[in-house]
């Protein structure tokens, strides 16, 4: 019986570990929008306040991959690791 918990645990472990390597979020994205134009502007607005970033487009359907389905989002991603908290706070200003 011992064992079968042992393997269990095994398992619960390996998949934590998958989860964070794989699809756990990256801590740089600071703004996620549903269309590349709402994601550019936010990239415009946070570039002139002087943080440098770059917009990613992820396709989130993976059943049934049809590029016209609108399963894509937009993600905010900055680039230096100390601008993140700055750029959390410009973004929530334009509320």
């Amino acid at each position: 019986m011992i064992h079968i918990f042992s393997i269990i645990a095994a398992i619960a472990v390996f998949a934590s570990f998958t989860f964070l390597i794989f699809y756990a979020p990256p801590k740089n994205i600071v703004f996620r929008a549903v269309s590349e134009p709402e994601a550019e502007n936010i990239k415009s607005y946070l570039r002139s306040n002087g943080i440098d970033v770059y917009v990613k487009s992820i396709y989130t359907n993976r059943v049934d991959p049809h590029p016209n389905d609108g399963a894509y989002y937009y993600s905010v991603h900055v680039i230096n690791q100390t601008d993140f908290k700055r750029a959390l706070e410009l973004i929530s200003r334009i509320g």
